[in-house]
């Protein structure tokens, strides 16, 4: 430990700091010239560098970078694609690979839109799914 009187190792310690670790039973010691360890460090850097730009263009492909859709909440409002969206207009809901939701928007805030299926079940749209283009909304014109 530190001597606290004057700040220092005492001799006792310094005889354990300098004693090789035991290592029981059978070992390996590789003997490597600094310029293989140097190779391995580079090559190690270029696999990391490699995967994190993998991870990056697989994340930009799940946020669907460039399809952005402009979908904001306003005055108590929802303006999504150049059209706004009250509480109480019918609409039309369009996810891939399901088929096409008629409802009524029940209410609006803003991070989500809820609507009321016409079987009287009631659903929730993060305005986030919008911008991305998870599912798109649009004004329902035939009467129901």
């Amino acid at each position: 430990g530190i001597n606290a009187e004057y700040g220092r190792r005492s001799p006792i310690s310094r005889v354990l700091l300098n004693k090789p670790a035991r290592v029981r039973g059978p070992y390996v010691v590789y003997r490597l010239a600094d310029q293989d360890i140097s190779d391995d460090i580079v090559a190690v850097r270029q696999i990391v560098a490699a995967k994190r730009l993998v991870r990056q263009r697989r994340h930009l492909n799940s946020v669907g970078s460039g399809d952005n859709r402009t979908a904001r909440f306003e005055d108590g409002k929802l303006f999504y694609e150049g059209q706004w969206f009250t509480v109480g207009s019918a609409v039309m809901i369009d996810k891939p690979g399901a088929s096409p939701i008629y409802a009524k928007i029940s209410a609006i805030n803003t991070g989500e839109v809820w609507v009321r299926r016409w079987d009287d079940t009631r659903t929730k749209l993060y305005i986030s799914q919008l911008q991305r283009g998870r599912c798109t909304i649009r004004h329902d014109t035939s009467i129901r």
